[in-house]
């Protein structure tokens, strides 16, 4: 059986060696420490930069999911000043798949200055030479056509249209400060409701807080013992029960308290947590990574109690839009209607290790048919 190592991707790009976009636009794949933090997180334009787009969250990414010295960077134009950007993380798998980095929670896009990239970025993700998964990728953008022509005799392109959307957003402005008047009335009514039954049993309060470094670890201790007592624990994917997203989290969180992003809302009830958010605030936006609440406490609704103060008090701030990232999922909706049209998108390149990735990928589909139409 072929191994991952049997088949490096050789770091050449196109159909010959020196194909380029242009004179001006060479193409090239190197190692994640040959290009600076501030060339990283100065491709994409300052109004459209998300944290994901960052040097500071590949790199914990790698720490914790992937394998950093065989993880590539593909650059497009001036290697100072590139015009895309393709962090490409070698997965800890024994085919070596390759997935993009950033787009961990769906519907965001290769890093790059403008749509005049597009072509080579096509160009390289083809020319790459190994299978590429890049995530949940927004199903409108012109990269996927533009893959499929150029994969023409050298890859094989495929894509799933996922149910839903992916990364919802919600804009806020003053009038954010009172959320009632944003909900259904049935819906505020309920959130009331709800806010008088949890004081009857004990005092409510909410801490919005952004702590310094030394007190990170303790406080996700607390927001992670709230995760993990309900169904996220059970369903295998709280924090506590998947060591690698931990670890990321943790790093993360370190980091975002070094510069200030770091934003922790909890909803207490007598001195008990029973609710939390994990977010950051950057460029004017409410990063929202996790959110949980206590299963004890549930026909109280103290999620979505937390959430309606958060967005209250983020709205007082004149903080313009929070990410709740993810899926559009019931909680989410409470809230918003909003969110990307988002496709999962592989690429299976023409190669052995290719091939390899798509007969294990079709092997596995198989198998999952064949389990859920066997009798019970």
């Amino acid at each position: 059986m072929l191994t991952a190592d049997d088949m490096t991707p050789s770091g050449t790009l196109g159909r010959e060696e020196s194909e380029t976009l242009d004179a001006l636009q060479p193409i090239r794949t190197v190692d994640l420490d040959e290009v600076s933090a501030a060339t990283w997180d100065a491709v994409v334009p300052e109004d459209r930069r998300t944290p994901m787009n960052l040097r500071v969250w590949s790199d914990i990414s790698l720490k914790s999911y992937g394998v950093r010295d065989k993880s590539k960077i593909i650059l497009v134009g001036d290697a100072e000043r590139p015009e895309a950007l393709i962090p490409l993380m070698r997965r800890r798998d024994a085919i070596g798949w390759y997935s993009l980095l950033g787009n961990e929670g769906g519907g965001v896009e290769i890093p790059r200055r403008s749509e005049a990239a597009i072509p080579a970025i096509a160009r390289a993700l083809i020319g790459f030479g190994a299978p590429i998964t890049l995530g949940d990728y927004p199903a409108h953008s012109p990269l996927i056509p533009a893959l499929r022509d150029e994969a023409r005799g050298r890859a094989l392109v495929l894509t799933r249209p996922l149910p839903g959307l992916a990364k919802p957003w919600l804009n806020l402005d003053t009038t954010w400060t009172d959320p009632s008047q944003h909900l259904k009335k049935k819906t505020a009514q309920s959130i009331r409701r709800r806010e008088r039954r949890l004081t009857e049993l004990g005092k409510l309060e909410t801490a919005f807080l952004t702590p310094s470094v030394s007190d990170v670890d303790a406080l996700l201790d607390t927001a992670l013992a709230i995760e993990a007592s309900g169904w996220k624990s059970r369903a295998g994917v709280a924090l506590a029960t998947d060591p690698q997203q931990e670890s990321f989290f943790r790093f993360y969180c370190r980091t975002l308290a070094e510069h200030g992003r770091l934003h922790l809302t909890f909803l207490d009830l007598d001195g008990k947590s029973i609710a939390m958010s994990i977010g950051e605030l950057y460029g004017g936006t409410y990063w929202a990574h996790k959110t949980a609440y206590d299963e004890d406490y549930r026909k109280y609704a103290p999620g979505i109690l937390k959430q309606f103060y958060l967005l209250r008090e983020l709205a007082g701030k004149g903080v313009s839009r929070i990410d709740f990232q993810g899926r559009l999922d019931d909680f989410k909706r409470t809230w918003t209607d909003q969110g990307v049209e988002a496709t999962k998108v592989r690429i299976y390149s023409f190669t052995p290790r290719g091939a390899l990735a798509l007969a294990c990928d079709a092997g596995r589909q198989a198998g999952s048919m064949w389990t859920a139409r066997r009798p019970t």
